[in-house]
């Protein structure tokens, strides 16, 4: 483990995918680190990032990097109500932060991202997060263009920009595949006899997603779905949250916000709506 590594372990701070703090420390990462082998030491398991710069936060920055989804609203009610035997599945994963408090959980892990960088850093350590699927959510089986995001690598979507693409924030396009949830996982959840917490953060297709999962939620055998959601404001699939709501509703759950402190509220539109914001979806 580095000396920066070491260092940033014993600070209480927290951080993220993107942002200030993330660019700072991989900057001096990059300047002070010797190259190595890429491999870092995380609670004795081993994280392999040398061929993956987006994974230099998590080479540099591991146990901050980890803590801030450990201490998130969804960190937190993964805590209180996912099992040992819980299972998990990330319809995109990103970097694997929310998979990895699960496997801590001892839960069974499942991970979506077709975002080809982060594709292959998950595929490389399924052993450290999870079963890692390298294709995109929706309501049909094909091929789709991924819209990738080289700014932010957690901006990347199946979903164009009402501002045209100078203003979307995109840097290229890529062709993905597109399975349905279904197809992946009816059979899995099925099977399965713990708690399910389905988590979706797709950057504006959440509504085709959930489109996707009807015959696995016609079941009933998934106890909590949190989705990323999208308000009036977004550029991408604006006013999403309604279509999500009303999806879920359907097959009887119901949309409430949860807090840091473990707090769980009653969604209501006048207070909550944001230009993204996080729903948690329970059952009648």
């Amino acid at each position: 483990m580095s000396i920066l590594t070491n260092f940033l372990k014993l600070l209480p701070f927290t951080v993220n995918v993107s942002g200030r703090k993330h660019d700072l420390i991989v900057k001096l990462g990059n300047a002070f680190s010797n190259g190595g082998d890429g491999v870092v030491l995380y609670h004795n398991e081993k994280i392999y990032t040398k061929e993956h710069l987006a994974a230099a936060i998590i080479r540099y920055a591991p146990y901050n990097f980890f803590r801030d989804f450990s201490h998130s609203a969804l960190g937190v009610f993964m805590k209180d109500h996912l099992a040992a035997n819980g299972l998990f599945i990330d319809a995109g994963a990103n970097l694997g932060g929310y998979s990895r408090c699960a496997k801590e959980l001892g839960c069974t892990v499942y991970l979506v991202e077709p975002e080809p960088t982060l594709a292959a850093f998950l595929h490389e350590n399924e052993s450290f997060f999870g079963k890692h699927y390298g294709v995109a959510l929706s309501d049909e089986k094909g091929a789709a263009d991924f819209f990738v995001s080289d700014k932010n690598i957690g901006g990347s979507s199946l979903v164009t920009s009402t501002k045209g693409w100078e203003g979307s924030g995109y840097s290229k396009s890529v062709k993905v595949e597109v399975a349905k949830f279904d197809a992946l996982f009816q059979e899995i959840i099925a099977k399965h006899e713990g708690k399910t917490l389905v988590k979706i953060d797709v950057e504006g297709n959440e509504e085709k997603t959930v489109a996707g999962m009807s015959n696995t939620l016609s079941n009933g055998k998934i106890n909590y779905v949190w989705c990323e959601v999208r308000g009036p404001q977004s550029d991408r699939n604006a006013n999403s949250y309604i279509g999500v709501i009303s999806q879920l509703a359907y097959f009887g759950y119901s949309p409430f916000v949860y807090s840091v402190e473990g707090e769980m509220i009653p969604f209501q539109e006048q207070i909550h709506v944001r230009q993204y914001f996080d729903l948690l979806f329970l059952q009648k």
